[in-house]
């Protein structure tokens, strides 16, 4: 407290003294003034509630107690523009009203023309007349009179429109029937007969009734078609039974066919040799399934075809035969003009020894030395032989026997004779030969030969048989 306190001199007194007048002086005066504004607040306050009461008793709605000239002039503007809107609205009511006295003279004498024209039937339909919309009115975009001319021209229209639909109705009904008379199928004469009935009754046009028969026949015609769905399915089944039949069956074949050439194989000096190759390429499983579906489709398509034009059942049956074929059926797998088939040329053993071995195509064969074709020719058809015989007997190595009369022809030369022997051997065959060669060459090839010696009687040489012996000898399996 010390610190805040200090010495003050009689100046300092005198202002202060000074100042505090001059305060209360002011305070007074501010007070004078209060209590007079507040006698002038009473007042107008008094006239204020006066005057509102005068203005709520006239007008029925409060006064605005809080008026500026701002919002004055802003609510003046708004009320300017509402008289003028609703000035443009009763415009706009007399128009309408104006054009709703012309829409009504118009109606009145739209329906004065509907009345004279249809008198009777607007009577019997005005309780179903239904008022149409403002929204349809604009639609049609023109006055009633207008419209009534319009949907007269649209009757008179509508009503050729029904006699021409009357006619195409009739011409279908008269093509239908004869579409169901050209099928020559007893149960579609059922339906030819009630679509008669239908026509003689002359109750055509008869939605209902037409409605009713019609429900019946396609009821009819539904269970047909189920029966013909069953027979359809039952059909591709076979059909499917049936591809996979010939399929099998020519692949069965294809497979046999190419077994061919194994039966070929053969050990000529000292070098293994297949004689017969075989190039015959197929298609995939998938594909050739695909083409033999096909190939019988269009089988099929053919016996009907011959069947339309006329061809009796025997001749159709012979058709069919030569379709169905192995070799037709293989040739849809497999087509046998692809086959390519090459043998081995005989050489000499020198040769075959030393260098590499030949095989030349199938068709040159004819081209050859005679010893060399016959080479070929009967080791092709010992290797058939062979293969014929394991197929129907099941095994391999079952015994054969070829009789054959002079089968050596030119052939006499060891490397032409060889291979022949050397595929006899391999697939176990007896080679019978009857032949007037005498050359040590041939005749060292058998184990067992037979001289036959011709006598002389009367100028002529003839065979005597005194005594048929038989024999055998044994061949050992090594």
């Amino acid at each position: 407290m010390q610190d805040n306190q200090r010495n003050v001199n009689r100046d300092e007194c005198q202002t202060a003294r000074k100042a505090r007048l001059e305060g209360e002086n002011q305070v007074d005066s501010n007070k004078e003034r209060w209590l007079k504004a507040q006698g002038k607040t009473r007042s107008c306050r008094d006239v204020q509630e006066s005057l509102s009461q005068l203005i709520v008793d006239e007008f029925q709605s409060e006064p605005y107690l809080e008026f500026s000239k701002q919002k004055h002039t802003e609510e003046h503007h708004d009320l300017n523009q509402r008289l003028e809107i609703l000035l443009e609205q009763v415009v706009l009511l007399n128009n309408h009203k104006e054009d709703l006295e012309k829409w009504q003279t118009e109606n009145q004498e739209a329906y004065d023309m509907v009345a004279e024209s249809y008198g009777t039937l607007l009577k019997e339909k005005w309780n179903q007349l239904v008022t149409l919309t403002p929204e349809r009115w604009e639609a049609y975009n023109a006055k009633p009179r207008a419209i009534v001319r319009r949907l007269e021209n649209s009757l008179e229209e509508s009503k050729g429109l029904l006699e021409l639909a009357k006619n195409q109705v009739n011409q279908a009904f008269q093509d239908y029937v004869a579409k169901l008379e050209r099928t020559n199928n007893s149960r579609v004469h059922q339906f030819t007969r009630t679509v008669r009935t239908i026509m003689a009754e002359e109750r055509l046009y008869d939605y209902d009734f037409v409605e009713t028969q019609f429900l019946r026949i396609f009821e009819g015609i539904d269970e047909y078609q189920k029966q013909y769905q069953r027979r359809l399915d039952e059909s591709n089944k076979n059909f499917e039974h049936l591809v996979n039949l010939s399929l099998r069956r020519a692949q069965t074949i294809y497979e046999s066919i190419h077994e061919i050439p194994k039966n070929s194989r053969i050990n000529l000096y000292e070098r293994d040799i297949q004689l017969i190759k075989m190039d015959w390429p197929t298609r995939e499983a998938e594909e050739n399934h695909e083409y033999m579906r096909q190939y019988l489709n269009q089988v099929i398509e053919n016996m009907n075809t011959w069947k339309q034009e006329g061809m009796d059942d025997d001749a159709l049956e012979r058709r069919l035969e030569g379709q169905l074929q192995t070799r037709a059926l293989l040739n849809v797998i497999a087509p046998i003009e692809n086959c390519r088939v090459q043998v081995f040329k005989p050489r000499q053993e020198s040769l075959v020894r030393n260098q590499r071995i030949e095989h030349v195509p199938w068709d040159d064969v004819c081209r050859w030395s005679g010893g060399e074709n016959y080479s070929t020719n009967i080791t092709m058809f010992m290797v058939i032989l062979s293969h014929i015989r394991q197929q129907m007997e099941g095994k391999y190595n079952s015994w054969k026997v070829l009789a054959a009369d002079n089968p050596f022809g030119k052939a006499s030369s060891p490397h032409v004779l060889d291979p022949v022997f050397k595929v006899a051997q391999a697939n176990q065959i007896q080679l019978i030969c009857f032949t007037a060669h005498k050359q040590d060459t041939i005749l060292n090839y058998f184990p067992v030969v037979y001289s036959l010696q011709l006598r002389s009687t009367y100028g002529k040489e003839v065979l005597q048989a005194e005594k048929l012996e038989s024999g055998f000898y044994r061949v050992s399996n090594e």
